[in-house]
Order: structure tokens, then sequence, then C-alpha cells
């Protein structure tokens, strides 16, 4: 399991929302508790590259146990982005 499956299956998993109010609350606990974030956030930015259509990004976020929803499948590259930039 690498650093992005760990962070997005293992913080952003279905009961998410149970640990943490927001998305923000979920990246401050993981920066606290690893001292990775900034090569997490690398390979976020990596993701969002390799996924240039919001189909295949969101595939794969489900692939990696992600059940975070910004609200409509076109924002999971706005959201990823904005996760990058706090985790740097």
């Amino acid at each position: 399991m690498g650093l992005l499956d760990q962070f997005l299956g293992g913080y952003f998993h279905q009961d998410w929302h149970d640990d943490d109010a927001s998305w923000h609350e979920v990246v401050e606990r993981y920066r606290g508790e690893n001292s990775d974030a900034g090569r997490v956030a690398q390979e976020i930015v990596e993701l969002i590259q390799r996924h240039p259509d919001d189909e295949s990004l969101v595939a794969e976020l489900n692939c990696l146990g992600c059940y975070y929803w910004p609200g409509a499948p076109g924002l999971y590259r706005a959201w990823l982005s904005e996760v990058a930039v706090a985790l740097g």
C-alpha cells in the first residue's frame, strides 16, 4: 500500500466524517500523525496529471477507497488540488 492509498483510503474511508467534521480537519490530523505529508501532496498532483478526465479520476479515487464527495463529479480535481496545497 502506497502513501496515497493510505491517505485517501485510510483517512477518507466511508465513515471519515465520524472522525473529522471536514476534509480540512482530516488533512490537519494526517499532518499531525505523519511526517510524509509533502510526499502525499506530490502524489496527489501526479494523480491529477495521470487522469486528465473527471471520469477516470473518480474511478481511481474509488479504487483507492476514497469516500469523500466534493458535491459534484467535476469538483474532485479542484478539491484534490486544495488538499495537495494544504498538505504541502
